[in-house]
């Protein structure tokens, strides 16, 4: 996630859905959303607030065969190789509507969310100053 300012976020629902968010200095804002329960678990459907003036994001996936397993786990579809290298892969670019992004969070699982900032946004934006909250 990087460094930054630690973020209120408010989540609802009956999921096991731990979420996190940092406002960095780059001006991006990332959140961590960790689903906890099994992974024979259905994916549980996230609506996520980032505010009227994002327009897009970025999410990378965190994913394994199981909630104990120490091999098969994947960050965006990549896997340590041996030697301890991770080719980095692209998250993905996903459209915000009306300040809302929403996406299915599989059982298991994790994302990082990356509103804001250059990368995300209008290159005229470089900065997002909307606090996030999931629902």
């Amino acid at each position: 996630m990087g460094p930054g300012r630690f973020l209120p976020v408010t989540l609802s629902g009956t999921r096991n859905v731990t979420g996190y968010a940092v406002r960095g200095a780059d001006g991006r804002t990332r959140i961590a959303l960790v689903e906890k329960d099994d992974t024979a678990a259905g994916p549980v459907h996230v609506d996520l607030a980032v505010g009227s003036r994002s327009e897009r994001a970025e999410v990378v996936h965190l994913t394994g065969p199981s909630l104990t397993s120490a091999q098969g786990i994947a960050v965006q579809g990549a896997s340590v190789d041996r030697g301890g290298h991770l080719d980095r892969r692209p998250g993905d670019r996903v459209t915000v509507h009306n300040g809302t992004l929403s996406l299915d969070l599989a059982a298991g699982s994790a994302v990082i969310i990356a509103v804001g900032g250059r990368e995300c946004e209008n290159p005229d934006q470089s900065t997002d100053e909307s606090v996030p909250g999931a629902a």
